[in-house]
């Protein structure tokens, strides 16, 4: 309903990232502060450098996907 004249392809990648952000907030609420900035940090440079910034962080590698 939000989305009316979205095409399947489009809907898609909107549900994904609505999922994908649901998924960083149940993580961070069992997280402290600087837990918390370490994940917000690992997506913001993955998603700003997504080629050259390297992580292990699980958080890295899905944000990356």
């Amino acid at each position: 309903m939000c989305y009316p004249y979205a095409e399947f392809d489009q809907l898609r990648v909107c549900c994904d990232f609505m999922n994908y952000l649901f998924h960083l907030d149940d993580l961070s609420d069992d997280m402290t502060h600087l837990g918390t900035r370490r994940v917000a940090d690992d997506v913001m440079n993955t998603l700003y450098c997504p080629n050259t910034y390297e992580s292990s962080t699980r958080v890295s590698t899905l944000t990356r996907e």
